[in-house]
C-alpha cells in the first residue's frame, strides 16, 4: 500500500509455493519473505514492490525459516529457523 495515496498493488511470486513469514527491510524498500523452494529447501527471499526477487539465504531440507528482524543500520538480521532437532538427556540419581 502507498502510504502517501492509499494505492494498493498485489505482488505475485509465482515459482515459490509457499510463502510464510513477512518482514519490512529497515531501509522500508523492501520485504524479507520465508519460503521454500518446490523440492522443500527453505529460502528466505528479498522482494520489492514490484516483484523483483532474489534469494538472500538458502538452508537445509527439513528445517524452515519464520522471520528475519533487521537491524536498523540495515547490516544484520536476526533470523528464527526451526530446525526440528531436539535433544535429550537423562539424569539419574539428581
Amino acid at each position: 500500500m502507498n502510504m502517501a495515496d492509499k494505492s494498493t498493488h498485489d505482488v505475485t511470486l509465482n515459482e515459490w509455493p509457499r510463502l510464510d513469514g513477512v518482514d519490512w527491510a529497515s531501509d522500508g524498500k523492501s520485504v524479507f519473505v520465508s519460503s521454500q523452494t518446490p523440492n522443500g529447501v527453505p529460502v528466505m527471499l528479498s522482494v520489492l514492490p514490484n516483484g523483483d526477487h532474489h534469494v538472500l539465504l538458502e538452508g537445509d531440507k527439513g528445517m524452515r525459516y519464520w522471520y528475519v528482524v533487521p537491524s536498523p543500520d540495515g547490516r544484520y538480521g536476526a533470523l528464527q529457523a526451526v530446525t526440528g532437532e531436539n535433544n535429550v538427556w537423562m539424569v539419574e540419581n539428581f
